[in-house]
């Protein structure tokens, strides 16, 4: 339980704040009931049907059970239907929700592949009939009403404080830092399907912190001490979780009398979690034990459920051998290393299971270091307590003068404590933008411009009489720009109409991250195709029939009538979510508007 008592007393309304983590592998759940004159305290869920026996556990495994498209069991619960005909574990569904960028490694085979391609992930299918955005609804529905019981049995008067303010309640969902507007509309729609929100809610009542911000203020509250955090020191969060690692570099910009960080530059998101460990465990015993009668999958999945929460987690490099218990006293094969109902696997073998994820997380981390100096490295997250990535984590940076530390509490809890942590003492007042952010637009011809002479041949003359060209890239924000919370950036528009007859319709753009290298001056190819590095984020939607009132009649080259209609957007890119405005002026009185924003589909 966090006590952020070093904050000082809350000030502000009551509410109540539920931060939800849902994990490839495991899931949590924290919560914070916040009244006047209190010192913010938060919980962590740590009862869980199916897992009665295990006091204090805070996670459940991310499973959701199906029979036809019916849901009919979650965590722990879950597992009995594994494997079961009739039945459907949705499992590792986190993956699909991936941005395309984090499915397919850029790294080239490791380790001396004859393969010359890279490698792709493998995603379990989902059960049949049913959705990614239902499976989500279900998932994260259980895990509400789960904490909205526990929370009545757990805190004195929960039942009344819960029927005061629980259809009120803040909800924020700890996300991967390669996410962006895309998975947090999904993740909005899925948490109204799953009953957590109303159709049309306020919009405070749903934020979004990535797991790398979170785990930042879970570090430091659990941090044996804070007195290496001074003013001007940069240091390193690395959230190494089921499905990614996240790292993130901070400059503390003051200790007194609030700490306040800033991020240094663009965080890191490998997709090289724990599950691919896993994953490689399963193709190393399936090598081993070809051609052995325990080469079934009924065997190979309860080793592998024994390496998972057994070998993997104490494995730190020394051992000669791990036993692995998964039969009975009577089931022997000597020849594949089977012998009384245990396999034994070598170290070369326990070790290789970890040789595809280590170069990543450490390439990562290296590229996110690279050039500045760095004192720390706060290691957290369920994959950050394997002692042998903690191991090559001390040898490559330790050597570098980058001490790896980690907090004194578990830090498997991390992203959803951390995310109800973020809520009360909001740190962090600046980030880096992963990408270079900006729209596609036309441009007046200049011939003298070498960048226009390109394409020359493309130039054409509109109904204003102005020579253009079209697919430009006008860069909004560069990749690593530091953005303060309030940033707001206004963005200047116009656009010709010959007739008014069907009134001014609506107004459209759709902003893209250029993900390549260096700067580009176009957006579009010449026969008007998206550049290969080119992803569309999100589209900005206006009314602009309230402009009409501003509107008067010109005169084209030819004679012809014409209107221009000029507006602005201006796009606050502060914070954890994107937002947007309409402006226009009506004489000197300026006038807004509401601007929706609709993601590129996800799934």
């Amino acid at each position: 339980m966090a006590d952020t008592s070093k904050e000082g007393r809350y000030t502000g309304e009551e509410q109540l704040v539920i931060a939800i983590d849902l994990g490839t592998t495991q899931s949590a759940v924290s919560y914070c009931h916040l009244f006047p004159n209190s010192v913010p305290s938060v919980r962590i869920v740590n009862k869980w049907p199916g897992q009665e026996e295990v006091a204090g556990d805070s996670k459940i495994p991310s499973l959701v059970a199906y029979e036809n498209s019916r849901p009919i069991a979650y965590g722990a619960e879950a597992l009995e239907y594994m494997d079961t005909e009739g039945y459907y574990v949705a499992k590792w569904f986190k993956l699909h929700l991936h941005p395309d960028s984090m499915k397919i490694v850029d790294e080239p085979p490791v380790y001396g592949s004859a393969s010359n391609v890279a490698p792709t992930f493998e995603i379990p299918a989902l059960p049949p009939s049913v959705s990614l955005k239902q499976i989500y609804a279900h998932l994260l529905g259980y895990l509400f009403d789960h904490a909205r019981n526990f929370f009545k049995n757990n805190t004195v008067d929960g039942a009344r404080i819960w029927q005061r303010l629980g259809e009120k309640c803040t909800i924020v969902l700890a996300t991967p830092n390669g996410w962006d507007t895309t998975q947090q509309s999904f993740l909005r729609s899925a948490a109204v399907l799953g009953g957590l929100l109303p159709e049309t809610f306020p919009e405070h009542r749903l934020k979004f912190v990535t797991e790398g911000e979170a785990s930042v203020h879970y570090a430091l509250e659990y941090s044996q001490s804070n007195a290496w955090l001074r003013k001007g020191v940069v240091f390193a969060v690395m959230d190494a979780g089921g499905s990614t690692v996240d790292s993130t570099l901070y400059e503390c910009k003051e200790t007194q009398p609030k700490m306040v960080l800033e991020e240094v530059c663009a965080s890191e998101c490998v997709q090289a979690g724990s599950v691919f460990v896993d994953r490689a465990a399963a193709s190393m015993l399936s090598r081993k034990l070809d051609g052995s009668n325990f080469n079934e999958p009924a065997y190979r999945n309860d080793i592998i459920d024994e390496f998972e929460k057994k070998t993997k987690r104490k494995f730190d490099g020394t051992q000669t051998n791990s036993i692995i218990k998964f039969g009975k006293d009577w089931d022997n094969d000597r020849e594949h290393g089977i012998f009384k109902g245990r396999i034994t696997l070598t170290k070369q073998e326990v070790e290789s299971t970890f040789n595809e994820v280590i170069p990543r997380i450490v390439a990562s981390c290296s590229n996110l270091l690279s050039g500045r100096k760095v004192e720390h490295l706060l290691l957290v997250g369920g994959f950050g307590e394997s002692p042998f990535l903690r191991k090559r984590l001390k040898e490559t940076f330790g050597t570098k003068g980058v001490g790896v530390v980690t907090v004194d509490e578990s830090t498997k809890k991390a992203a959803a404590e951390g995310a109800a942590i973020w809520f009360i003492k909001q740190l962090v007042v600046a980030r880096a933008a992963r990408s270079t952010f900006g729209i596609i637009i036309w441009r007046p011809f200049d011939i003298k411009n070498p960048v226009h002479s390109q394409r020359k041949h493309k130039a054409y003359v509109d109904d204003d009489g102005v020579n253009k060209i079209t697919g430009f890239f006008d860069t909004w924000i560069k990749k690593d720009a530091v953005i303060g919370d309030e940033l707001c950036k206004t963005f200047n528009y116009q656009r010709i109409y010959k007739s008014l007859e069907n009134g001014l319709g609506s107004f459209a753009v759709d902003i893209y991250a250029w993900e390549g290298e260096g700067h580009t001056d176009w957006g579009r190819d010449e026969t008007g195709s998206l550049l290969s590095n080119m992803r569309r984020v999100c589209t900005l939607k206006a009314d602009l029939s309230n402009l009409i009132r501003s509107l008067k009649v010109q005169k084209g080259p030819k004679g012809q009538d014409f209107w221009r209609v000029e507006h602005s957007v201006a796009v606050l890119f502060g914070g954890t979510q994107l937002r947007a405005r309409l402006q226009w002026y009506e004489g000197d009185k300026l006038c807004e508007g509401p601007i929706s924003i609709i993601p590129s589909s996800v799934y």
